[in-house]
């Protein structure tokens, strides 16, 4: 019993004498040592600024269609995209369409890093304009939706990927129909 109170009894003048230390050691401290932690803390990488991406989306090459997007930094943390496309031929069908595309989307990144870089959230449109060879039907759709992506820049080279949906509301044939369609995007391009 004697044992406990004098650990209770020295404890405080114990935790006393660690906290005139660390007191003195700080004191001790040179201005360049103190200095140079407080940089390395609040110091981030220096990203080369890259305000215009033109990049192409790879998935649909494999069912026939060629595509092209430009995206442009607006400011800090937003960026805009506009894209076109065109399906040339579909290869799970064996027929050649005339359809063409536009899209666009507004991306807000979201991590510390400058726009054109990093986490984004992505509201987008998408109008399209669908024919066969010899025009005997056309259908217009027009769709919006929301993207998830991350988007990395290394030495230029731009690598994109995003997944979200898409709800299609559909014209001509399929009058009044609205699909909600998976969106899933890997694009390679270029920055400058």
């Amino acid at each position: 019993m004697s044992k406990k109170i004098l650990i209770i009894l020295l404890l405080p003048i114990w935790a006393f004498a660690q906290n005139d230390t660390i007191k003195s050691n700080k004191e001790n401290w040179t201005e360049s040592d103190f200095s140079f932690k407080k940089e390395r803390i609040k110091q981030r990488p220096t990203l080369e600024k890259k305000d215009n991406i033109i990049k192409t989306s790879i998935l649909p090459y494999l069912w026939g269609e060629v595509n092209l997007s430009f995206e442009k930094r607006i400011s800090n943390r937003t960026s805009c995209r506009i894209g076109v496309g065109s399906l040339v031929y579909h290869t799970f069908t064996n027929t050649s369409l005339n359809t063409f595309y536009f899209t666009s989307d507004f991306r807000v990144y979201l991590g510390w890093k400058k726009a054109n870089r990093g986490f984004y959230i992505a509201p987008n449109i998408i109008r399209r304009y669908f024919s066969n060879k010899d025009n005997a039907y056309k259908e217009i759709n027009n769709g919006a939706g929301l993207l998830f992506g991350n988007q990395w820049i290394v030495n230029s080279f731009v690598y994109d990927l995003n997944a979200g949906v898409i709800a299609t509301a559909l014209s001509g044939v399929n009058n009044g129909n609205t699909l909600y369609l998976p969106n899933l995007n890997f694009s390679v391009g270029y920055a400058f």
